[in-house]
C-alpha cells in the first residue's frame, strides 16, 4: 500500500462515534429559481430539476416530514416529477422564513427526544456578488449572507451543512474584510469562516467570473450533477457508507480535470463543520433505499437513469476498488444503469444497459444485472462535458488529492482569489421594521431633579439594505422639579413662590437613521431630530391658578445599541441615547432638557 494511499484512509477513517451518528435526525431546505431578479439576467433551465432531485436524495435520508422544497416547477419538471407538485412551494423570502420556522419547531422536537440533529441548506440557482457580499437570487429578490445566517439559527441545529450551486457563491459565506479588503489566501478565509460559523460545513463553487452552466444530456447544473453523483455513492472511496467533505471535493476535483475550458470547470470550495474537512458531509447507512454494489474489480464506468431518461448517478470505479451507489426509493423498479466504453478516446459512449429492478431496501449487484431492452444515446455539447467522469476515482485518486491539497482547506483553488467582476450593484429589497422602546431618562442638564422616569417609544421604518434603515419615532416621557417660582401677576413679581411644582409632559417625533454593521448580534448607531411637544404644568402650593402651556420645541438624539435576532422576523435589543432640547422659556421658566434613555427594544419584521 502506498504512503498516499495511507494518508488518504487515515483522514477518511470515521471518528469512534462515526456508528452514532446514524441515528441522527436530518432536516433538508431545498430551494431554487431558474428566474434571476436582476436586469438582463437569463433565466436558468434545470435549476428547478436540480431541487427535484436534491430533495429526492435528502428526503431519503431525513424523510419527507423533515424535508421542504421551495421552487416552482416547470411543465416538464412537473411532468417528471409529479409526486412533488403539492409538496413544492414558491422560492420566496417569506416561504424561506416560514419553512426554517417550520424546521425550527421540528428540531426542538427532535432535540427533545433525545435526537442529534443536523441541518441541510441546499440552494441552485443565480447568485452575484455587491461590494464584495454575495447574495442569491429568490424568484422575490436577494438572498444575502445575513439571510442565510438567520435561517441556520432559526431552525437552531447543533450542526448545519450548506450546499450552493450559483454564481459567486462563495462570497455568500466569505464577504470581503471589514472596509472591503479581500482575504489574502484561501486559510485566512477559512479561518475567517471558522470563527464565524464554526458549526456549519459549506460545499460550493466558488469561481468569481463563471456561469451556472447546465447540460441537456444532464437536465441539471453540472456542479450539482456531480455533487448528487458523489453523495450518492460515487465519492465513498473508503466504502464506509458516508462521503465526508474531502471525498466529496477530491470526486468533483477527479471528475471534472479533463474540462480543458476552466470557465466550464465547477471550482470547489470544502469545509468541514469546525474545519474539519474529514467530517460527514452525509451518511447513507440504514436508509431505505436502491443499492447497487459494483462487484467488478476492473475500471468501470455507469450512468445510473431513470424510466424517464434523467439522469441520477455519473461514476467512474478505479480497479480493484469497492463501490456501492444507491438512489432514492421513489426510483424503485424504474432505473437503467449504462456501462459507458472507457477506451482511449471514448467520451462516455454506452456499451451496454441493465435494467435495475431491485425494490427499495434491497441490494443488487452490477453482475447479475438483466440487459436492458434499449440503448439511449448522449446528446448534448460532447466536447465540453462529455470530458466530465472521464478520469476514474477511488482510494488512490483520493489520496493523490490529498497530497496536492495538504495544508489547503479542501479544494480552495487559485481562481477563487481572482479578481471580482464589475458588481451588479443589486441592493438587498427594503424591509419595512417596527419596534417597540421601553426604558427611562435621566435628566442631566438643566434644573430637572434627575429621578429616572419611564420613557416609551414605537417606531416605523424601512431597513433600506444590511447597513442603512430610516425610521420614524413617536415617545413619551416626564420630567418633574420644584422651584421658587416667580408668579407672572402684578402682587408676585419681586416675590418667588416657593415650592412650585413644574411637570412637562413631553412627546417627543422624529425621523432617525439607523447604521448597523451586518453581522450578529448587530451594533448600531442612531441619530435623529425632531421636534418635541412640551406640556409644561406650573402648579404653585397656593391659592394662585394652576398654570398650563404646550409648544413645540426642536430636539436632537443620539446614541448606540445592538439587536439579537429571535428569529426570522422577530428581533430585540438595548441602546442608550443623549437626548437634547431647544431652551424655551414657559412662564418665564426655562424647559430645556439633556438626559440619558436607556431602553429596551422588540422588533418586528413583516
Amino acid at each position: 500500500m502506498t504512503p498516499a494511499l495511507l494518508l488518504a484512509l487515515a483522514f477518511a477513517a470515521p471518528s469512534p462515534a462515526a456508528g452514532a451518528r446514524d441515528a441522527d435526525a436530518a432536516l433538508v431546505l431545498v430551494v431554487a429559481s431558474n428566474r434571476g431578479t436582476q436586469p438582463g439576467r437569463t433565466p436558468l433551465r434545470y435549476a428547478d430539476d436540480d431541487a427535484a432531485k436534491y430533495f429526492e436524495v435528502f428526503s431519503t435520508i431525513a424523510g419527507r416530514e423533515n424535508a421542504e422544497l421551495l421552487t416552482e416547477l416547470d411543465r416538464d419538471t412537473a411532468g417528471l416529477f409529479p409526486r412533488l407538485r403539492g409538496t413544492a412551494r414558491p422560492p420566496t423570502r417569506p416561504e424561506v422564513e416560514r419553512a426554517a420556522a417550520e424546521l425550527g419547531r421540528r428540531a426542538a422536537e427532535l432535540a427533545r427526544s433525545g435526537r442529534a440533529v443536523r441541518f441541510y441548506f441546499v440552494f441552485a440557482g443565480h447568485g452575484d456578488v455587491d461590494d464584495g457580499r454575495g447574495f442569491l437570487e429568490l424568484s422575490d429578490g436577494p438572498f444575502t449572507a445575513d439571510d442565510l445566517q438567520r435561517v441556520i439559527r432559526t431552525v437552531g441545529a447543533p450542526e448545519a451543512h450548506v450546499i450552493l450551486d450559483s454564481c459567486n457563491s462563495f462570497f455568500v459565506v466569505n464577504p470581503r474584510k471589514p472596509g472591503g479588503a479581500r482575504f489574502a489566501t484561501p486559510r485566512d478565509a477559512a479561518d475567517a469562516l471558522s470563527r464565524r460559523l464554526p458549526n456549519v460545513g459549506v460545499f460550493l463553487s466558488t469561481s468569481a467570473k463563471a456561469e451556472v452552466y447546465e447540460w441537456s444530456e444532464l437536465q441539471s447544473g453540472v456542479f450539482s450533477h456531480a455533487v448528487r453523483s458523489g453523495l450518492m455513492g460515487a465519492a465513498d472511496a473508503d466504502a464506509d457508507g458516508a462521503v465526508t467533505y474531502a471525498e466529496l471535493a477530491a470526486f468533483i476535483d477527479t471528475a471534472t480535470a479533463d474540462i480543458k475550458n476552466p470557465l466550464y470547470r465547477p471550482a470547489v470550495y470544502a469545509r468541514g463543520p469546525n474545519g474539519e474537512d474529514g467530517r460527514e458531509l452525509l451518511s447513507f447507512r440504514g436508509a431505505s433505499r436502491v443499492t447497487l454494489a459494483v462487484d467488478d474489480p476492473r475500471r468501470v464506468r455507469l450512468a445510473a437513469r431513470d424510466a424517464d431518461g434523467l439522469r441520477w448517478i455519473d461514476t467512474y470505479k478505479e480497479a480493484g476498488g469497492a463501490l456501492e451507489l444507491w438512489l432514492p426509493p421513489s426510483l424503485a423498479g424504474r432505473v437503467e444503469v449504462d456501462r459507458l466504453k472507457t477506451g482511449p478516446g471514448q467520451r462516455g459512449e454506452v456499451e451496454a444497459s441493465f435494467a435495475l429492478a431491485a425494490p427499495a431496501g434491497a441490494a443488487a449487484k452490477l453482475s447479475s444485472l438483466a440487459p436492458a431492452g434499449s440503448v439511449v444515446a448522449m446528446r448534448g455539447p460532447g466536447e465540453i462535458f462529455q470530458a466530465l467522469f472521464s478520469r476514474p476515482f477511488g482510494p488512490e485518486a483520493f489520496a493523490t488529492y490529498l497530497e496536492v491539497h495538504a495544508g489547503e482547506p479542501a479544494g480552495v483553488p487559485e481562481s477563487a482569489w481572482e479578481t471580482l467582476p464589475p458588481p451588479a450593484r443589486a441592493r438587498p429589497a427594503p424591509r419595512v421594521e417596527a419596534l417597540v422602546r421601553g426604558g427611562a431618562i435621566v435628566p442631566i442638564r438643566g434644573e430637572w431633579d434627575g429621578v429616572a422616569r419611564p420613557s416609551v417609544a414605537i417606531s416605523a421604518g424601512v431597513a433600506l439594505n444590511s447597513v442603512l434603515s430610516v425610521e420614524l419615532q413617536a415617545g413619551y416621557f416626564e420630567a418633574v422639579r420644584e422651584e421658587a417660582f416667580l408668579y407672572p401677576s402684578v402682587g408676585y413679581l419681586n416675590n418667588p413662590i416657593p415650592g412650585t411644582r413644574i411637570r412637562m409632559q413631553a412627546a417627543p417625533i422624529s425621523l432617525d437613521a439607523r447604521v448597523r454593521l451586518p453581522t450578529s448580534p448587530t451594533p448600531y448607531l442612531v441619530l435623529g431630530a425632531g421636534f418635541v411637544v412640551e406640556h409644561v404644568t406650573v402648579d404653585p402650593p397656593d391659592f394662585n391658578a394652576t398654570l398650563r402651556s404646550t409648544d413645540p420645541v426642536p430636539f436632537f438624539h443620539g446614541g448606540l445599541g445592538v439587536l439579537f435576532d429571535l428569529g426570522p422576523r422577530w428581533f430585540t435589543g438595548i441602546e442608550a441615547r443623549y437626548f437634547l432640547t431647544a431652551d424655551h422659556p414657559a412662564f418665564g421658566t426655562d424647559t430645556g432638557i439633556a438626559g440619558i434613555t436607556g431602553a429596551a427594544t422588540l422588533g418586528f419584521r413583516p
